[in-house]
């Protein structure tokens, strides 16, 4: 009896630990990056899973069309790729519309998946 009650209680601790999949969310991307120094490298810890995900950022463009103020806004799964995506966007150069305002905030979903 105590080994079914331990069993149900790690089944249900475990199944509370598992990561969550959730589909991106669809944005309007006004801005597209169109030269980047450092491309977006997989972390260990989702190769080693083999987790797929990804991360959408909000960000400002200066007048040249690099971004700042960098932030994630929502990733899936959490803690896994937003270090990666920030360093990876930070490095490129945007090409911008003409009604981009510069510093307005503007939003990119960047994917992680295996081809």
């Amino acid at each position: 009896m105590k080994f079914l009650i331990v069993f149900l209680m790690m089944s249900s601790i475990l199944g509370c630990a598992s990561t969550e999949k959730r589909e991106a969310p669809k944005i309007a991307q006004k801005a597209a990056p169109f030269a980047c120094k450092k491309p977006p490298q997989f972390p260990i810890a989702a190769i080693k899973k083999r987790i797929e995900g990804w991360v959408i950022l909000e960000y400002s463009l200066d007048t040249e069309g690099y971004p700042f103020d960098m932030v994630v806004i929502d990733s899936s799964p959490e803690g896994y790729f937003e270090k990666t995506a920030i360093e990876s966007m930070s490095s490129c150069r945007f090409k911008a519309p003409e009604d981009v305002v510069p510093g307005e905030r503007l939003k990119f979903t960047l994917d992680f998946k295996y081809s």
